[in-house]
């Protein structure tokens, strides 16, 4: 048995929102939870599963047309699954305390069978309200997919009593689905790690190097790591970073005061905003991944993890927001070439006038040359790696939190001196902690010795914040380049790879910026 199973809606097309009392529901967040977990579950079962999550569209239609696609283009296979969560406005309000329930449409008959099925197991399973298998003749993935298919809306993300048992009985409501489609019981199947544990202090236990289970997935989640629900080195590591960059006592121990500072960084994350629109980021990822740059092999580091160079985009778009809006790091990025001795755009000057473009020129066109000049930087530095750590060879100067060097261009905090816009830079990435870590990390597995820190203080925080916010790391770099070229070896030996097609690529996201 073959089953394709696909989230609702998308990455940058959101569905509906329960917003905004806890404790309601996202529903792309949950849909891909459950998604994730009923095709482990199906797997377990000796069921071969393709799951697709929309991580590309921005408007709707393309959404729609993606799934349907995605589904239709997986090859031979008996049953298409479209998992949702469902909203609606009860007596004038958006929200309601009472439970409303579950129902799975269909289109035809045999989907309709199916439906019939699993509606009842989930419901069985859950105690949410059986609203049945319900006939729709007007939903395009029931219209549009090849296979007997159905539409799954798990609860109303709006209800209180909804998203209560929805939370309680995550495992049950995933399992059940597995065994009505698979039509074969889940009995003895570990329970799924994905769904986020309660939040409040006394459900939430202490946790350290070799627990397991959904608590420590959350950790992982809110503290930027593969989720894979085990407290190894890794976490361990991460942990300890984090507990450095905060001046707690790094035992690698999650307890009640590192659990309230994860609490601080998850609030901060949610109240902020990577600074640019869904669209405009999903064209520039897009623009990014189908760039020649993207297959190049870099001298000695070969090509580049598939999330850095988006990212690196959409940091630069970021960087022309702010520069037309006179954010002053941006207009420090953006003067004229100075000094050689100083500036590593003058040091490059050359090479850029070979290249057409004028450093002296200021404005937009040395933001263009300054990002080049990153992008080729970061690969030499880190091959491209936003969690890369110390390097261990560089002896007594890597054990001090001022100068350990971190993340994608291997800078030190003593680069702090350099600008004032540095301590703005960090206080800004701080309190806002957004940055693109989710385009950054595709094609990386974090490692513990990369995720170490050194030291205490503010020296430990940057170490820190330079690998959890990778678009902190690429500004605060940018200020230094313009400031202190010497601290870069690579930039001295002018060792670091300038390429054509990487300015091509930065005008293309000027322009997508300007069309915005």
């Amino acid at each position: 048995m073959r089953i394709v199973i696909s989230s609702g809606h998308g990455l940058y097309i959101r569905g509906a929102a329960g917003s905004p009392v806890p404790p309601y529901l996202d529903e792309v967040d949950s849909a891909r939870d459950v998604v994730d977990a009923t095709a482990d579950a199906l797997r377990r079962l000796g069921v071969e599963v393709e799951v697709f999550h929309d991580d590309v569209s921005d408007d709707q239609t393309e959404n729609l047309n993606r799934i349907v696609a995605a589904h239709n283009d997986a090859g031979p296979h008996d049953l298409d699954v479209s998992v949702h969560f469902n909203s609606a406005t009860f007596n004038g309000s958006d929200h309601t305390s009472n439970p409303v329930g579950c129902e799975v449409f269909y289109a035809s008959t045999a989907g309709g069978e199916v439906a019939d099925t699993v509606v009842d197991a989930i419901c069985d399973a859950s105690g949410l309200i059986n609203r049945g298998p319900k006939h729709s003749s007007n939903l395009k993935f029931l219209n549009s997919t090849n296979e007997v298919a159905v539409l799954l809306e798990i609860c109303f993300v709006n209800s209180t009593a909804d998203a209560e048992i929805y939370r309680e009985n995550f495992d049950v409501i995933c399992n059940a689905i597995a065994e009505a489609v698979a039509g074969e019981e889940t009995e003895g199947i570990p329970p799924s790690w994905t769904r986020p544990p309660p939040t409040s202090e006394e459900d939430r236990p202490t946790l350290g190097k070799g627990d397991d289970g959904p608590h420590v997935v959350k950790l992982q989640e809110s503290l930027g790591l593969p989720a894979d629900g085990d407290f190894g080195s890794a976490t361990d590591a991460q942990v300890r970073a984090f507990q450095r960059a905060c001046d707690l006592k790094p035992d690698g121990v999650v307890g009640p005061v590192t659990w309230d500072a994860v609490d601080s960084l998850d609030a901060r994350v949610a109240a902020g905003s990577s600074g640019l629109p869904h669209g405009l980021g999903t064209r520039v990822v897009q623009l990014a991944l189908d760039s020649s740059v993207q297959d190049y092999s870099w001298p000695s580091r070969g090509q580049s993890p598939i999330g850095y160079l988006p990212g690196m985009c959409l940091c630069y778009a970021l960087a022309i927001t702010a520069f037309n809006a006179d954010h002053s790091a941006a207009l420090e990025m953006a003067v004229p070439a100075g000094d050689e001795n100083d500036d590593a755009l003058a040091w490059y000057a050359k090479e850029f006038r070979d290249m057409g473009l004028d450093v002296e020129a200021g404005g937009v066109e040395t933001l263009r040359a300054l990002w080049t000049l990153l992008i080729g930087l970061g690969m030499r530095e880190s091959s491209g790696d936003y969690s890369c750590g110390r390097d261990q060879s560089a002896g007594s100067s890597s054990q001090e939190s001022d100068t350990c060097e971190a993340a994608l261009f291997q800078m030190s905090w003593n680069m702090e001196s350099a600008s004032g816009e540095m301590e703005t830079l960090f206080d800004r990435y701080w309190s806002d902690p957004n940055g693109f870590l989710h385009v950054f990390a595709e094609g990386i597995w974090t490692t513990a010795s990369n995720l170490e820190t050194v030291g205490e203080g503010e020296g430990a925080a940057y170490q820190w914040l330079a690998k959890f916010c990778p678009a902190f790391a690429v500004f605060s770099t940018a200020v230094g380049l313009r400031n202190r070229k010497d601290h870069w070896g690579p930039i001295i030996r002018k060792e670091v790879t300038l390429r054509s097609d990487v300015v091509d690529l930065l005008s293309d996201v000027e322009s997508i910026v300007e069309s915005a």
